[in-house]
């Protein structure tokens, strides 16, 4: 997948496999994530990220995209 950042802040959970992350348009941090890893991501700006998968086809994860996610706000 090319580089893109999120739309919404997301709540990513990984449910199974490996998949490696790299933020800042290149030259970023880099993060593995595992099964039962969390991440929220916030890039909604710039280049973003781009995702690869280390374990195939076994990657799987469920995100949950909210207007409000990661701000310190609670939605009512």
């Amino acid at each position: 997948m090319d580089w893109h950042p999120c739309v919404t802040n997301q709540l990513a959970i990984a449910l199974a496999g490996e998949m490696e992350m790299e933020v800042g348009g290149g030259g970023g941090a880099i993060e593995v994530f595992h099964a039962g890893d969390i991440c929220l991501a916030e890039d909604r700006t710039g280049e973003g990220h781009m995702g690869v998968s280390r374990s195939g086809p076994l990657w799987s994860s469920w995100s949950s995209k909210q207007k409000n996610l990661g701000n310190g706000r609670r939605d009512s």
